[in-house]
């Protein structure tokens, strides 16, 4: 009798910071229904890779689940697969954390399932060479990836029915293909084209293995899942198949099979993941490129022979895409090196790392068919982790409540010099090289980074706006990846880029009668050159006080012109102080209106909770999802009683602001939404300055209780 070894492996996560009713949702609707359903078949065997952020809130929420998987691994036919506790993008994170990592995860497997694993998941199945070697050290015998990674280095698809050995510096690996036909199949399609693709597969000798390792989620919460899966009975009428053919099709575990079978051979794989994630990596108009070519190979039938050359870009390329993610990435570097740099003896050195591995949680890093980036709860949970480990690190290493740090640094990693302020009361970090602007604003009371904020950018999926295909539906049980997103019309409206990151204090010239409505839709002339324009500094610290001075000689309506400008801060007062001179350098009269723009991520634009006030009353429409303008004033505050923050700025004299919110269109699964990021308040000045004129101006921003 022919034979085939088949391996069935599913990986469940839930993001650090998502909401608990999500996480309620996804256990009731597919972790445990699956549960069930295998416990129904005694002579199958399955592998489940659950991530720390998971399993975490199993064991506080039900340790009842825990039970019944620990019943399934004690009668040896469930395999539990480690991999980074909190679910990072090894490539992204220093060695020594996806070392750590990796023990962390064993060492909670061994002692809440007295199981010891040999495997690890390799998130978004994200693979660099060099990962052989920290695997290995880990003491990891075998990953999983995808058989795309293997057609990278030349391999077709008979040519996987196995496993494989690869190494970096000798240090060796066993590494696993996905089939990707399994994954397009379960559970999308029905149970006999499994079926009948396995016992393709077999062969007399019954040493192949053909393996499907993929989301949890599939069975259960996608769109139209649930249904499918368990109402219909799919899930069922699958392990059915697989039990009644159980004579021929074994089912196996990735620790058996290593055990009972040879490798194929040693392969060596370039860096890749599963192919969408190679698509979206890519700039949107690179997206556009690439559906455009391989939809001309499938039109020429030809896709099915090539299409395995065809590759889209490289995880690392998120960091370059979105200067968000690369923020938050370095952001989470810097507070690795602080939080490893802790003796090892000390109480609060593990916590440190603890909160520090916790914010290296992949989701918030990139963006793709699920919201990703683009959800600013991810993101807020990721600072916050990172904070709180950073505030901990410097606790520990300083041992005193006040203090002020200084660090001139190259800390985006684009070969230029950023300035961080670093106290007990925040952290601000000042790009000279990008209009002086500042791109991190950490209030420590409250662990949150308020300008954690997202630009208005062009997506590929934007096209499915024009497109009336677009507004279907899908059939009931399509792959996430083939059903046709839903949103609503007035969605086209909302469109608008930004061509410059949406931070803080950032120099706006226009025209002396420009109107905010048309500044927020960015239809208006910056008629400077000081946006992202790269200044001059000069820092200067004092003992418990630092100021950083920013100038620039650039161009208003083409006539020369000086913009110099500070920030100063103390370490024991929580006023951060600002001021501007701008010099008319030319020998013609200039007239303007000059606009700097603060923008702050609220998080809810339209919760009541969290609002706008100016000289201490409300205005009409109060919401941080308002727009307007309000003259004469000499105060504005953004209030998040959540956060129990109240942001307030003084100014000097009577003063225009304009307020307006900043969101996004971003595809979540099958649908295509409008998401709040932030809030810019922009203090406005008309100017008419005569040559060698100055204007100068100051304000300050505290930072207090909402209550």
């Amino acid at each position: 009798m022919k034979k085939v070894n088949f391996i069935m492996g599913l990986h469940c996560h839930q993001p650090v910071g998502n909401f608990d009713w999500v996480f309620e949702d996804a256990y009731k609707r597919a972790y445990l229904p699956f549960i069930e359903t295998i416990e129904k078949y005694p002579s199958l065997k399955f592998v489940f890779h659950y991530s720390g952020c998971l399993l975490e809130w199993l064991e506080e929420r039900k340790p009842e689940f825990f039970e019944r998987l620990r019943a399934l691994v004690s009668s040896g036919r469930c395999e539990l697969m480690s991999g980074g506790f909190y679910e990072p993008i090894f490539p992204l994170i220093p060695e020594r954390d996806r070392i750590g990592q990796i023990k962390h995860m064993n060492s909670y497997i061994k002692k809440m399932f007295g199981y010891e694993p040999s495997g690890a998941w390799l998130t978004e199945r994200v693979w660099e060479p060099a990962l052989a070697k920290s695997l290995a050290l880990a003491g990891v015998n075998y990953a999983v990836v995808d058989d795309t990674h293997f057609e990278g280095a030349g391999l077709k698809e008979d040519q996987m029915h196995g496993y494989f050995v690869t190494e970096d510096e000798g240090y060796t690996l066993n590494i696993f293909p996905i089939n990707a036909k399994m994954r397009y199949f379960i559970p999308f399609r029905m149970p006999e084209e499994t079926e009948k693709y396995l016992a393709a597969a077999a062969t007399e000798a019954g040493d192949r293995v053909v393996t499907i390792a993929d989301d949890g989620e599939k069975f259960g919460i996608w769109p139209d899942t649930h249904e499918w899966v368990y109402g219909k009975k799919w899930l069922e009428k699958f392990f059915d198949m697989l039990d009644r053919n159980k004579e021929w099709l074994i089912t196996t575990t990735f620790t058996d099979c290593v055990k009972n079978t040879r490798p194929l051979g040693r392969v060596y794989m370039p860096t890749s993941s599963y192919k969408e994630m190679l698509e979206w990596a890519m700039p949107a108009e690179s997206i556009l490129e690439f559906e455009k070519f391989t939809g001309l190979l499938k039109e020429r039938n030809e896709f099915d022979r090539f299409g395995r050359f065809v590759k889209g870009g490289l995880f690392r390329n998120f960091l370059a895409k979105y200067p968000e993610s690369n923020n938050m990435q370095k952001k989470m570097l810097y507070v690795s090196d602080k939080a490893n740099a802790l003796d090892a003896s000390d109480p609060g050195a593990a916590e440190a790392r603890r909160l520090m591995w916790s914010g290296q949680c992949n989701c918030a890093y990139w963006h793709g068919v699920f919201g990703g980036l683009y959800l600013n709860h991810l993101r807020f949970a990721i600072y916050r982790r990172l904070i709180k480990a950073e505030m901990l690190a410097d606790s520990l290493r300083l041992g005193r409540k006040s203090w002020l740090e200084c660090d001139e640094t190259d800390f985006d990693k684009d070969n230029r010099i950023e300035v961080l302020l670093n106290s007990n009361l925040y952290n601000i970090y000042i790009d000279p090289d990008e209009g002086g602007n500042i791109f991190e604003f950490d209030i420590k009371q409250a662990e949150f980074n308020a300008l954690d904020t997202l630009s208005r950018r062009r997506e590929a999926y934007h096209e499915d706006l024009f497109k009336e295909a677009a507004q279907g539906g899908g059939t009931g049980h399509d792959s996430i990846h083939d059903m046709q997103r839903k949103f609503d019309e007035g969605l086209k409206k909302e469109l608008c880029y930004d061509s410059y990151r949406r931070v803080s204090f950032i120099d706006h010239f226009c025209a002396a009668n420009q109107e905010a409505a048309d500044f927020a839709k960015k239809e208006y002339k910056e008629v400077g050159d000081f946006v992202a324009a790269p200044y001059a500094y000069k820092l200067e610290k004092g003992r418990d006080s630092a100021v950083v001075s920013l100038a620039r000689e650039g161009k208003v309506w083409g006539n020369d012109f000086r913009v110099t400008k500070t920030v100063a801060i103390s370490a024991s007062d929580p006023v951060i102080k600002f001021g501007y001179e701008i010099v008319n350098r030319s020998k013609h009269k200039t007239s303007f209106k000059f606009v700097p723009e603060f923008n702050f991520a609220m998080l809810g634009g339209d919760s009541s909770d969290r609002y706008y006030m100016f000289d201490g009353k409300k205005p009409e429409d109060s919401r941080l999802s308002g727009f307007g303008r309000v003259n004469g004033v000499s105060g504005a505050s953004i209030t998040d009683e959540w956060l129990n923050l109240c942001l307030r700025f003084r100014f000097e004299g009577k003063t225009e602001v304009w307020r307006m919110p900043v969101s996004t269109i971003s595809q979540s699964i099958g649908k295509l939404e409008k998401v709040y990021q932030s809030s810019a308040l922009c203090p406005a000045w008309v100017l008419e300055l005569a040559p060698e004129a100055v204007f100068r101006t100051a304000f300050s921003l505290e930072v207090t209780s909402a209550r």
